[in-house]
């Protein structure tokens, strides 16, 4: 059965980088069931493929996955984050929507803790 040639390659992209990436320092690597972050290049895999995160979005996530499923207050996100104690709740919600997008279809994964910030879904 032929295989698509655009499939093959972005498997075989996708290993490649796994293999590179376990070369490495793999002393930064956190992991969250389906995610992998290494800090020490900013890279994010979600079940073995790499996903492009803008700067911010790439520190929430961090932040979450730290966390390993506990939930983090908005205050808490604002300030590791975001680095900044002035923002305000809305900017938050704004940048974890915004996360939640270039996440595409595991974006339903961050989800709301109510009256109180985030967390990943256990």
């Amino acid at each position: 059965k032929p295989y698509p040639s655009e499939k093959l390659a972005a498997k075989l992209q996708s290993l490649y980088h796994r293999f590179q990436m376990n070369r490495g320092n793999i002393q930064n690597k956190l992991c969250y069931q389906y995610f992998t972050i290494y800090q020490n290049s900013e890279r994010v895999f979600i079940d073995g493929e790499e996903i492009k995160l803008s700067a911010t979005a790439y520190r929430i996530l961090l932040e979450l996955v730290k966390a390993q499923g506990n939930p983090i207050s908005h205050d808490d996100l604002r300030r590791r984050a975001l680095k900044s104690k002035d923002l305000q709740k809305h900017n938050v919600i704004m940048h974890v929507r915004n996360l939640r997008r270039q996440l595409g279809k595991w974006g339903q994964i961050v989800e709301i803790v109510r009256n109180f910030g985030y967390q990943l879904k256990p």
